[in-house]
């Protein structure tokens, strides 16, 4: 995700009015979850010269008192 040159791998990121945007799940990020938020998580596997597979579910953060 990104413009050339400024790409990403990530295995989620936030929705919103935009279908993709920040905050990135993604290593070397670390988003604070708040309430509310909506991420996609997209786990991906890529075979080298033949394709990629993944599964997208879209995730929204609540809070629950334990």
């Amino acid at each position: 995700m990104g413009p050339p040159g400024l790409q990403t791998r990530f295995i989620g990121h936030g929705i919103g009015l935009e279908l993709n945007e920040l905050r990135f799940l993604a290593q070397g990020h670390s988003p604070a979850l708040e309430e509310g938020m909506v991420f996609a998580l997209e786990p991906k596997m890529v075979f080298q010269g033949e394709g990629s597979v993944g599964l997208e579910n879209t995730i929204l953060v609540t809070w629950q008192r334990v």
